[in-house]
């Protein structure tokens, strides 16, 4: 997954980011939080902490979700 692994090559002196939606987010989510995202429209906001572990220490499921904002609703 090209996304996951642009995600997985960041600086570790970057500490917060902001992925603009496209195709390959949905994808990138469903990787990173399996359980809890369903669906992701363009205009929604997901807020995803990965507490204590590198840019390329990200695996599968390594997410903790915190919210997600939807202007549609």
């Amino acid at each position: 997954m090209v996304m996951f692994e642009k995600l997985c090559q960041i600086s570790n002196n970057l500490k917060k980011l902001i992925v603009v939606h496209n195709q390959g987010v949905t994808q990138l989510l469903h990787f990173l939080y399996p359980t809890k995202v369903v669906h992701f429209d363009p205009l929604d906001m997901v807020h995803i902490e990965f507490n204590g572990i590198e840019w390329n220490e990200i695996t599968e499921d390594s997410g903790i979700f915190i919210r997600r904002v939807s202007f549609r609703d």
